[in-house]
């Protein structure tokens, strides 16, 4: 998310690019969705849109594209961490996350904070969905949502994830949630995080939950840390 939104540079992968692009305009339906109707693959298929550097925006299907589906479906959001990645997915489409058929979505991902735990959900991934999502949009992250966010990682590690086990994508999003919300990257979480997403690389140089079966959507989420740490 952080580099999708502040960074995107020259791609050396040119036709894998255009091609993905080309295959996630080719599902878009006629309400503007991009193949489904659940709204956060909507928001990563634009994500990948405007990171291969297009304006996602400007896909339209009879006058409806991304932008009319989340106006459509935003009255629906309701955790912070939904309301957050709907907020991204508005950023990424020039829309204003404070004001989208009347709703404020900053506003709900800050109602579902808890301030005495410094927590926005139940899991890792949820509140490091929420920081992105708020430090992304230019608002700010809670000193007490951070060391929340620090105090789950796991030991000896480094890592975050469910249950007491450490995964990649859980670990790549919380990364980049730290440094979204002004953590260094001197800082010991990042870098234990860091040596966590190396320690777990597979021997295809791929990443998963299983590091014998490293998949795309996983490896894509660390590679997406990575650029985050500049590496």
């Amino acid at each position: 998310v952080l580099p999708v939104l502040v960074a995107t540079a020259a791609l050396p992968e040119t036709n894998a690019v255009f091609s993905g692009s080309a295959f996630i305009k080719s599902i878009q339906d006629a309400d503007g969705s991009y193949g489904t109707t659940d709204l956060g693959q909507n928001v990563d298929a634009v994500f990948a849109v405007r990171a291969a550097g297009y304006d996602p925006a400007k896909d339209l299907v009879g006058g409806n594209g991304p932008v009319q589906f989340l106006t459509a479906k935003v009255a629906g959001v309701a955790s912070p961490a939904a309301a957050a990645k709907a907020a991204l997915g508005a950023r990424a489409l020039g829309m204003n996350p404070k004001a989208i058929a009347g709703i404020d979505l900053i506003a709900r991902v800050n109602q579902g904070y808890d301030p005495a735990k410094g927590t926005y959900g139940g899991d890792d991934f949820s509140q490091s969905v929420a920081m992105l999502g708020l430090a992304c949009t230019g608002n700010t992250v809670p000193p007490a949502a951070v060391a929340a966010l620090k105090s789950t990682q796991l030991a000896p590690g480094g890592g975050w994830g469910f249950g007491g086990f450490a995964d990649p994508d859980t670990t790549a999003i919380a990364l980049q949630a730290l440094l979204a919300s002004g953590t260094p990257k001197t800082d010991s979480a990042i870098t234990k995080a860091f040596a966590y997403l190396k320690s777990s690389q597979g021997n295809d140089g791929g990443w998963g939950f299983d590091p014998s079966e490293s998949n795309a959507s996983s490896t894509a989420y660390v590679i997406q840390a990575l650029i985050a740490l500049g590496e």
